[in-house]
Formats: structure tokens, C-alpha cells, sequence
């Protein structure tokens, strides 16, 4: 997984647990928070969390770093980040939060700022070896008719057919009777294997996923009239214009995450994600659970950080897992 994507994740996940957690009316949590700095000069925040409570509005700006479990958040990091903060409009913390380690002078130099220090708690296998798996799509986009009188009706001049004493569109034709000849001829004709190629083991080597490729197929028909005007034809022939294509879906497997407080090294809360990467898109559901507490909030974000939540109660957290 490209750092990119990795970045991308920790924000997500941050988001999530943030939103979680904000039950206060009017709370607000905010990725890529933009900002106009006291010199008049845009600053990002990673994550942005406006939490309304007994009518005050207290601000958090997030600052993520997804390092890996052996790199170290150093005293010029923490140093940096207080340089935002610090010309950043009055009244707001700043809270740190990556997957790697704290330098011990980190640690000191925060709290000398008051920034708050976080981590999360991943390990290597959080990122674990992807599960790709190969989907063959295919559309009908267009449609012909080779009628008795050797003419060929094109599918802007019909859209009913007669069939077994009724009436019926083409579409539930197709779905009904066609689209199983279509996966049929393009097994046949081995349509989709240009897209991809696999090694001598059968591992998947090279996917061509964006192309589309496009076949006409032919389908002999009896019994079947196509309606134009009120006048029946009978079909001897249709024919298809089909596109077919790959989509590839990775997956991570599913890990457990611990969110730490190093001010004094509580657990604050634990969170179970499955990530699934469809189309170079993110998308996570994750379970949260805060410590001391039987409820627990069930959270699913889009890389465009469309949100849905809902409670999940009676959930009892174990050592390395949930269970209902």
C-alpha cells in the first residue's frame, strides 16, 4: 500500500473514532480542516474537531502521521507542529496522533506546548498482504433486430416485444432470457483473458482493469415479435453490443486497533476496521468501543467522508477482539 493511501487511512480512521465519540449536539469533525493563519496564509489541518458542550465550542486540530511501528515522531515534528498551532487563531488544542513511537524529548517538548499525545496502536500486520480479488463485468449497450422481411430494426425503433401472448419490454428480455447467453459467449469466446495474464502458478501478474472492451454477439430467437407502431415483426436474429471489463477489489483483513492517551498511558478506546480499496476508492467500517463502556458505535466512511453511524449495545470487548 502506496504511503498515500496509508496517510489517507489514518485520517479516515481518526475521523471515525472522533465521530464516534462526539455525541454533543452541534460537535463537527472536519478532514483537511482549511484555515487562514494570523499571517494571512492557508494552513491544513489533518483533522479538525469542533466539540459543543454545556454551550462552549472547544477546538481540536489533529495533526496524523501514519509512521511505520519502528519510526519515531522526533522533537522537531512536535516543534513544527506548534509553529502551526501557533498561528493559527486563539482557543484551539492541538493533539498529535500517529502509529509509530515518541522520542522521550517529544514527549517533553509537548507537553511543555500542551499538546495533547496520541497513538494508535497498530502492528505490522495492520496493513497485512492485500486480497485481490478479479471480477469480470459486463453491459449490454445496444440492441438489433433481423426481422422475416430481412430488414434490421435498430433499438430506437422499438422498445416492446410479444412474447408467449404478452407484452413485454426488451429490458426484462434481456434480463430475463439474454444475459445468461452473454456470459455464455464470452466464456466461449474467452473474452476476458487479454485482460489479465497469470504466471506459471496461477497468481495474477498483470490486470489490465480500466479498459473496456467492446463485442457484438448474435442470439437465434423463435416466437419472438418486436412491436413498432402497433405492427408485429417477427425476430429471427438479435444482435448485442456488449462491453465487458475487469474490476479488481482489494481488501485488508480486518485488525484491531488500540487509541492511547500517553499523557497517562489509558486506554481511551479500541476499534475493529475492515478496509476494502474498490477502484483505487477507500472504504472503511469500523466498530468502536470506548473503554469502561458496554455501548460501542458502528461507523462506515467513504474516501469523500460520506458518513454513516449507528449504536451497537451489549458489545463486550475481549483481548484481541469483539464479540456480540
Amino acid at each position: 500500500m502506496n504511503t498515500r493511501k496509508k496517510g489517507k487511512i489514518l485520517e479516515l480512521i481518526t475521523t471515525m473514532l472522533e465521530l464516534a465519540l462526539l455525541e454533543f449536539p452541534g460537535s463537527k469533525v472536519t478532514s483537511n480542516k482549511k484555515i487562514i493563519d494570523l499571517d494571512g496564509i492557508e494552513r491544513e489541518i489533518d483533522v479538525y474537531v469542533e466539540k459543543v458542550e454545556n454551550e462552549t465550542t472547544n477546538v481540536f486540530a489533529i495533526e496524523c502521521k501514519n509512521f511505520g511501528t519502528k519510526s519515531f515522531v522526533k522533537m522537531e515534528h512536535i516543534e513544527s507542529f506548534f509553529g502551526k498551532l501557533y498561528r493559527l487563531p486563539k482557543g484551539i488544542t492541538g493533539v498529535y496522533l500517529t502509529t509509530g513511537k515518541y522520542q522521550d524529548n517529544a514527549i517533553k517538548k509537548a507537553r511543555k506546548f500542551k499538546i495533547q499525545t496520541y497513538k494508535i496502536n497498530l502492528t505490522e500486520t495492520s496493513f497485512p498482504n492485500l486480497k485481490k480479488s478479479v471480477n469480470k463485468k459486463y453491459e449490454i449497450n445496444d440492441y438489433a433486430a433481423l426481422i422475416n422481411t430481412g430488414n434490421i430494426l435498430k433499438s430506437n425503433e422499438f422498445n416492446t416485444l410479444y412474447l408467449n401472448g404478452k407484452e413485454i419490454s426488451v429490458q426484462t428480455f434481456v434480463d430475463e432470457n439474454i444475459k445468461l447467453k452473454v456470459e455464455e459467449f464470452a466464456i466461449k469466446e474467452r473474452l476476458f483473458e487479454h485482460l489479465f495474464e497469470r504466471n506459471k502458478n496461477g497468481i495474477i501478474v498483470r490486470i489490465n482493469s480500466n479498459e473496456i472492451q467492446t463485442r457484438n454477439m448474435r442470439c437465434n430467437v423463435k416466437n419472438i415479435f418486436a412491436i413498432t407502431n402497433n405492427v408485429r415483426h417477427e425476430v429471427k436474429e438479435f444482435s448485442f453490443e456488449v462491453s465487458y471489463w475487469i474490476e479488481i477489489q482489494t481488501e485488508l483483513d480486518p485488525f484491531t486497533s488500540e487509541y492511547l492517551n500517553l499523557k497517562d498511558g489509558n486506554l481511551f478506546a479500541k476499534f475493529f476496521t475492515l478496509i476494502s480499496d474498490v477502484n483505487n476508492k477507500l472504504n472503511l467500517i469500523s466498530i468502536i468501543k470506548v473503554a469502561n463502556s458496554n455501548k460501542a458505535k458502528m461507523v462506515i466512511i467513504n474516501e469523500n467522508q460520506e458518513k454513516m453511524i449507528a449504536d451497537i449495545n451489549n458489545l463486550k470487548m475481549t483481548e484481541n477482539q469483539y464479540r456480540y
